[in-house]
Protein backbone atom coordinates (compact mmCIF):
# COMPACT_ATOMS: atom_id res chain seq x y z
CA UNK A 1 0.00 0.00 0.00
CA UNK A 2 1.29 3.60 -0.51
CA UNK A 3 2.03 6.35 2.29
CA UNK A 4 -0.24 8.32 0.73
CA UNK A 5 -3.34 5.78 0.78
CA UNK A 6 -2.20 4.56 3.90
CA UNK A 7 -2.43 7.93 5.28
CA UNK A 8 -5.86 8.72 4.10
CA UNK A 9 -7.46 5.31 5.55
CA UNK A 10 -5.77 6.20 8.66
CA UNK A 11 -7.44 9.86 8.30
CA UNK A 12 -10.76 8.19 7.45
CA UNK A 13 -10.31 6.20 10.52
CA UNK A 14 -10.01 8.92 12.59
CA UNK A 15 -12.64 10.67 10.97
CA UNK A 16 -15.03 7.99 12.20
CA UNK A 17 -13.90 7.49 15.86
CA UNK A 18 -14.32 11.40 16.53
CA UNK A 19 -18.06 10.88 15.47
CA UNK A 20 -18.46 7.01 15.97
CA UNK A 21 -22.69 7.53 15.75
CA UNK A 22 -22.00 8.96 12.16
CA UNK A 23 -24.39 11.67 13.09
CA UNK A 24 -21.79 14.46 11.10
CA UNK A 25 -19.91 13.29 8.62
CA UNK A 26 -22.69 12.35 6.15
CA UNK A 27 -23.61 16.31 6.58
CA UNK A 28 -20.05 17.05 6.50
CA UNK A 29 -18.98 15.06 3.17
CA UNK A 30 -19.50 17.78 0.95
CA UNK A 31 -16.85 20.52 2.64
CA UNK A 32 -13.23 20.16 2.09
CA UNK A 33 -11.00 18.26 4.78
CA UNK A 34 -9.51 21.76 6.19
CA UNK A 35 -12.56 24.20 6.23
CA UNK A 36 -12.58 27.98 6.63
CA UNK A 37 -14.79 29.37 9.79
CA UNK A 38 -17.30 30.63 6.89
CA UNK A 39 -17.64 26.70 6.08
CA UNK A 40 -17.95 25.70 10.00
CA UNK A 41 -20.51 28.86 10.30
CA UNK A 42 -22.61 27.16 7.45
CA UNK A 43 -22.29 23.89 8.78
CA UNK A 44 -23.39 24.64 12.72
CA UNK A 45 -25.59 27.88 12.22
CA UNK A 46 -22.86 29.36 13.97
CA UNK A 47 -21.39 33.35 12.81
CA UNK A 48 -18.21 33.20 11.64
CA UNK A 49 -17.30 35.78 14.23
CA UNK A 50 -18.45 33.28 16.88
CA UNK A 51 -16.06 30.29 15.04
CA UNK A 52 -13.16 32.50 15.31
CA UNK A 53 -13.85 33.51 18.45
CA UNK A 54 -13.89 29.89 19.57
CA UNK A 55 -10.74 29.35 17.40
CA UNK A 56 -9.22 32.39 19.27
CA UNK A 57 -9.39 31.16 22.76
CA UNK A 58 -8.32 27.97 21.70
CA UNK A 59 -11.82 26.07 22.39
CA UNK A 60 -11.44 24.63 18.65
CA UNK A 61 -7.96 23.62 17.22
CA UNK A 62 -7.07 25.25 13.84
CA UNK A 63 -4.53 26.96 12.21
CA UNK A 64 -4.01 30.10 10.62
CA UNK A 65 -2.61 30.35 6.98
CA UNK A 66 -1.90 34.12 6.76
CA UNK A 67 -4.65 36.13 7.77
CA UNK A 68 -7.06 32.97 7.39
CA UNK A 69 -8.05 30.63 9.73
CA UNK A 70 -8.32 26.64 8.60
CA UNK A 71 -9.89 23.87 10.70
CA UNK A 72 -9.75 20.26 10.40
CA UNK A 73 -12.96 18.58 9.96
CA UNK A 74 -11.62 16.05 12.48
CA UNK A 75 -11.36 19.59 15.11
CA UNK A 76 -14.66 20.39 14.44
CA UNK A 77 -16.28 16.68 15.22
CA UNK A 78 -14.15 17.04 18.61
CA UNK A 79 -15.96 20.07 19.31
CA UNK A 80 -19.80 18.57 18.54
CA UNK A 81 -18.83 16.06 20.63
CA UNK A 82 -16.90 17.01 23.60
CA UNK A 83 -18.19 20.77 23.59
CA UNK A 84 -15.99 23.28 24.73
CA UNK A 85 -13.10 21.81 27.04
CA UNK A 86 -11.17 25.14 28.47
CA UNK A 87 -13.55 27.82 28.36
CA UNK A 88 -12.49 31.16 29.51
CA UNK A 89 -15.95 32.09 30.22
CA UNK A 90 -18.62 29.89 31.20
CA UNK A 91 -21.02 31.62 30.56
CA UNK A 92 -20.01 32.45 26.98
CA UNK A 93 -19.46 29.22 26.17
CA UNK A 94 -22.50 27.78 27.31
CA UNK A 95 -24.36 29.87 25.11
CA UNK A 96 -22.33 29.23 22.08
CA UNK A 97 -22.62 25.17 23.17
CA UNK A 98 -26.35 25.79 23.24
CA UNK A 99 -26.38 28.29 20.44
CA UNK A 100 -24.55 25.65 18.26
CA UNK A 101 -26.53 22.76 19.02
CA UNK A 102 -29.78 24.67 18.39
CA UNK A 103 -28.60 24.92 14.98
CA UNK A 104 -27.88 21.55 14.43
CA UNK A 105 -31.55 20.43 15.26
CA UNK A 106 -33.27 22.48 12.35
Amino acid sequence: MEPASENFELCTEMLKEADPENLYLPALAGYPYMMTPDQIAEFTGLSSQGVRKLLTKRQMTGTRVGNRWLVPKLALLRLLRNGCESPSNEEEAADESAEMRQALQR
